[in-house]
């Protein structure tokens, strides 16, 4: 019961997370079966619990399999045009630093995903040839198994910005646990290999991250932080509220139940095409009018109606960015905020000084009217 409620909990705030997790679970639940081991997992009713909660949320991530199928079938194309040479670059790179990758910064991270792919690829060969013999294997091999059906699933759903950024993450972490696995399990001479391996990760993992040029998130700034409690105190948990995913994972942690954050939508071009128009219209406005258009198009896009938007001066700064949910965003321009309070749909209810909180009034007749 007490798996159940935390995974609900889970499923409410953290859609990603709770999928990894009923996944794994899953994939441990799986192993003794796929390898006849007399070991079993340990309750039948809990596993049918994981199975219910993991297909439900399937359902309500995938919609049908029609869909998962295309937009798979829009991922694997995008796959094929890349070897081919002949893929067109999404607009999102345009605007997203963590997209924008340089030969010298590859070379770097070949060296962590290598020690990813060794480690998948040893555990994996067990698993297919059943020669999986105790208990923390048929552990570690669920959490691979688990990884893998949460790649499958991420690359139907969000493309390959999803499935790099999430399961690299997932997959770092199995690799640690796998390491120190195999260290103790394989023959002599393979685990200096591998102990060889995780010391040139260990050594070529600060410069990875020194080469790195996405935004830095920070941590909330004590003038958001007061916006926030304002919020928290005279804003019903219940209204949407239009914001950056930055500010967004704040107020869900406040208890707020519909944050609109900037978020990306998949492999789908109008869908790019509609966010970098957003994104230009909420944080390079050339006046007041774009702001309003691009608040109505989010809203269209996201499907909610915002009751109140959000807006930091601090997203200006060069360490500050614009964190989105897949990407990260460069800064806004300074004279962002100046459009915001020019804004006619937007009433300032709020200002902490750099962050002010705005009731949006809707627009009569759809983006269109305005």
């Amino acid at each position: 019961m007490l798996c159940w409620v935390w995974l609900s909990a889970l499923l409410i705030y953290h859609h990603t997370t709770a999928l990894f997790v009923a996944l794994i679970v899953f994939g441990i639940y799986l192993m003794p079966f796929w390898i006849r081991s007399p070991e079993r997992a340990p309750r039948f009713r809990l596993m049918v619990v994981y199975l219910v909660i993991l297909f439900g949320y399937i359902a309500y991530l995938t919609l049908s399999f029609a869909g998962y199928f295309t937009s798979l079938n829009a991922a694997l194309g995008n796959l094929a045009n890349g070897i081919l040479g002949t893929a067109r670059p999404s607009p999102l790179a345009t605007i997203a630093t963590t997209n924008q990758f340089t030969f010298e910064r590859a070379v770097i991270r070949s060296v962590d995903v290598a020690m990813i792919i060794v480690v998948f690829s040893l555990i994996g060969w067990t698993v297919v040839r059943r020669k999986v013999y105790n208990s923390l294997g048929i552990i570690l091999s669920g959490f691979v198994v688990g990884t893998a059906f949460a790649a499958a699933f991420l690359l139907g759903w969000g493309g390959f910005g999803a499935f790099f950024i999430r399961i690299s993450a997932l997959s770092a972490v199995v690799s640690i646990l796998g390491t120190g696995y195999l260290i103790t399990h394989l023959r002599p001479g393979d685990a200096r290999k591998i102990v060889a391996l995780g010391i040139l990760v260990i050594v070529v993992s600060p410069f990875a991250y020194l080469s790195s040029d996405a935004a830095q998130p920070g941590a909330v700034r004590w003038s958001e932080y007061a916006a926030l409690k304002w919020i928290d105190l005279h804003v019903g948990k219940d209204r949407p509220i239009s914001s950056d995913s930055r500010l967004a994972s704040p107020l869900i942690y406040f208890g707020f139940q519909e944050p609109i954050g900037f978020e990306d939508e998949g492999t789908n071009l109008c869908n790019q095409l509609g966010l970098v128009r957003i994104f230009d219209g909420l944080y390079y406005p050339d006046s007041p009018d774009a702001v309003s258009l691009a608040l109505c198009s989010a809203a269209q896009m996201s499907g909610v109606q915002p009751d109140y938007a959000i807006y930091s001066a601090l997203f200006a700064e060069k360490d500050t960015g614009v964190i989105g949910y897949l990407n990260s965003y460069v800064p806004a321009s300074p004279n962002a905020g100046d459009m915001w309070d020019k804004v006619v749909t937007l009433d300032k209810v709020y200002s902490s000084g750099p962050s002010s909180l705005y009731k949006v009034t809707p627009t009569n007749g759809g983006c269109n009217g305005i």
